[in-house]
């Protein structure tokens, strides 16, 4: 397992209402326990998901060129 999904697993635990739905995609819902199950299992969406975060913090890093 990687940082990347380290970080999500953390963050995901760390949430008050894990039965909260947090992500959508492809017409599925998924919670907070069932993204820790995804990343931990590494499964696809697992990995997608933390792919996924990878691209958009790099997207939002550079899309301004701007310090944070």
């Amino acid at each position: 397992m990687d940082a990347v999904q380290r970080a999500l697993i953390k963050w995901l635990s760390a949430q008050d209402n894990k039965d909260q739905v947090m992500m959508a995609s492809n017409g599925q819902s998924y919670t907070a326990l069932e993204l820790i199950q995804e990343l931990e299992n590494r499964t696809d969406l697992g990995e997608k998901l933390a792919m996924d975060i990878i691209v958009l913090t790099i997207d939002l890093l550079f899309r301004k060129k701007e310090t944070i």
